[in-house]
């Protein structure tokens, strides 16, 4: 019959690390107990090689100083109250749903930094992370100036009102449901940028999206005549008006619900429009759009002379009674109207000069320029152009 105690007995590879202090190998023991995870000290620092998985652990409330990952640290629902100085997190750091209250100086996080239902009121100066910050549902109330993070800023349903000056963002920027009320001069945000449901009243000159703007539930009314924006664009449920002069949307045009009443000749969008429930609404003569127009509950009376639609036409419930003689539509026409049941007039087939408008508006390469540096968007990717010779450009990706 055994009769031995149950004793912990640790791995002893890792406390066989040359010249350890006693008060080391302390913390080393200490940690296994709490983890069952191996620490090691690497250049006179702790170490973990691999993924640090501690969620839920109620037992360990605090990590040793100099402490870097190798991997992941998650953190979430854990009794950690407080982060080590000089903590660096080669993966993604989450400490979701803790009672951490600040984060430490020095912190380096090589992938997203999830800081979501935690009690942190700001972020401390030079931070950096290489990966997504991550801060919906947070107390967070403002961005430090000098903040690095690789790609993209989480901001929904959080206090902040304001961002730093000239801000770049290199990936999507999500302020929905924030309490933010205007946006910085010179933002430049790579990816999305998401401001719906708050209270923005305008957006900044010199604004560039790389891709898709979503601004539905706002106050908005007007737009600046320099944006730049790389998708598409929704403004439903605004108080828009008018668009500018030469605007290029590249992906579709979203404006349910907005008390918009004409749309300009040179308007170009390279996706579907969406003009459901407007008023008074007039469309330009020789119009195209390149994939579908919706008109439902519009108030619209007469379709534009030669109008191109790419994709299909929806009139339900629309005020239209009836359809001009030089309407194109490709696929099908979408209509309640018992007055109108003749379609057959409607051309289906695209002339020559019509496909070339719609093969160039799908694949126009758009150019920016703004404080002395040159962007492009082709192929779905916005870039920085280092250089060119003719038609032969030298880019590199935003953030890179």
């Amino acid at each position: 019959m055994n009769n031995s105690k149950n004793v912990l007995i640790t791995n002893a590879n890792f406390l066989k690390t040359k010249r350890m202090t006693k008060s080391e190998k302390e913390i080393i023991e200490k940690f296994y107990k709490e983890t069952w995870c191996e620490l090691s000290v690497k250049d006179g620092k702790f170490y973990y090689n691999g993924n640090l998985d501690l969620v839920g652990n109620k037992i360990i409330s605090q990590l040793p100083d100099n402490l870097t990952v190798n991997g992941f640290l998650d953190l979430t629902r854990s009794s950690i109250i407080e982060l080590p100085n000089n903590l660096t997190v080669n993966g993604f750091l989450s400490v979701c749903c803790t009672y951490t209250t600040k984060l430490p100086e020095n912190l380096k996080v090589g992938g997203d930094l999830f800081l979501t239902n935690t009690l942190i009121t700001e972020l401390p100066d030079n931070l950096i992370v290489n990966g997504s910050l991550c801060l919906n549902y947070s107390n967070i109330t403002k961005l430090p100036d000098k903040l690095t993070i690789g790609r993209s800023i989480h901001l929904e349903h959080t206090d902040i009102n304001s961002l730093p000056e000239n801000l770049t963002v290199f990936g999507d920027l999500d302020l929905s449901y924030s309490a933010i009320k205007e946006l910085p001069e010179n933002l430049t945000v790579g990816g999305y940028l998401n401001i719906s449901n708050t209270d923005i009243t305008k957006l900044p000159d010199n604004l560039i999206v790389g891709s898709y703007l979503s601004a539905y539930h706002t106050n908005i009314s007007k737009f600046p005549n320099n944006i730049i924006v790389g998708e598409g664009m929704d403004l439903s449920y605004t108080n828009i008006t008018e668009l500018p002069d030469n605007l290029v949307v590249n992906g579709s045009l979203m404006l349910r619900e907005t008390p918009i009443t004409t749309l300009p000749d040179n308007l170009k969008v390279n996706g579907d429009i969406d003009l459901c429930h407007t008023n008074n609404l007039h469309l330009p003569d020789n119009f195209t759009v390149t994939d579908s127009l919706i008109l439902v509950n519009s108030r619209i009376k007469k379709l534009p002379n030669n109008l191109t639609v790419g994709d299909y036409l929806e009139l339900n419930s629309s005020d239209i009674i009836e359809l001009p003689d030089n309407l194109t539509v490709v696929d099908c026409i979408l209509i309640d109207n018992p007055e109108i049941i003749d379609v057959s007039q409607v051309n289906r087939e695209l002339s020559p000069e019509q496909q070339k408008k719609i093969h160039d508006i799908k694949n126009m390469v758009l150019f920016w320029k703004r404080n002395g540096v040159r962007y492009i968007k082709a192929d779905g990717i916005f870039s920085v152009i280092d250089s060119h010779h003719s038609n032969v450009y030298k880019v590199h990706k935003l953030g890179q």
